[in-house]
């Protein structure tokens, strides 16, 4: 620890920040720094930051300019990817909502016209296979599920829609 300064601590100082210490230095400093605490910890601090200050510009290797320009032109089309699905997810999620609850809408109605609305919602997925499996473009009307075409027609003009916005506010 030190506690007081050195008549010649500015002078070891300089030879330090020079670099000069301790093969170009006169014998008389380097056998003062032997004997004296606070010159001996000011060399050894000195030495230590120095291999410190080595060590980090090592590994502080920046690499070739072709590969930073590389990394700086992917993560540019990266951000540019990210900035342009962003939108066309929200108009993906927005189609969806807009199909689930069409759905929900559908089979609230369905369950209005039952009279065993229970009995209904258990017979849902088998009614389901057989209108699924007999779907055909006549057989669309004629099987009741006349509601099919016209949802996915909705379906369409919204995310057609949803990405025609997209492209008509894009500012870049």
């Amino acid at each position: 620890m030190r506690l007081e300064g050195c008549a010649r601590e500015s002078e070891l100082k300089q030879a330090l920040e020079s670099g000069q210490w301790p093969l170009a230095c006169t014998g008389e400093l380097r056998a003062h720094v032997e004997g004296c605490p606070s010159c001996k910890e000011q060399v050894a601090l000195s030495s230590a930051f120095r291999q410190a200050r080595g060590a980090s510009m090592a590994a502080a290797h920046m690499g070739s300019p072709g590969l930073i320009w590389w990394r700086a032109q992917l993560r540019r089309r990266n951000q540019a990817v990210e900035r342009i699905t962003r939108p066309l997810l929200g108009a993906q999620v927005f189609a969806l909502a807009v199909m689930l609850l069409a759905a929900l809408g559908w089979i609230g109605y369905r369950l209005s016209q039952q009279a065993d609305p229970i009995g209904m919602l258990k017979r849902l997925p088998e009614w389901f296979s057989v209108r699924l499996a007999t779907l055909s473009a006549a057989g669309v009307a004629d099987a009741g599920t006349g509601w099919l075409l016209p949802m996915v027609l909705l379906s369409a003009i919204v995310l057609l829609g949803s990405v025609v916005v997209y492209f008509s506010s894009d500012r870049n």
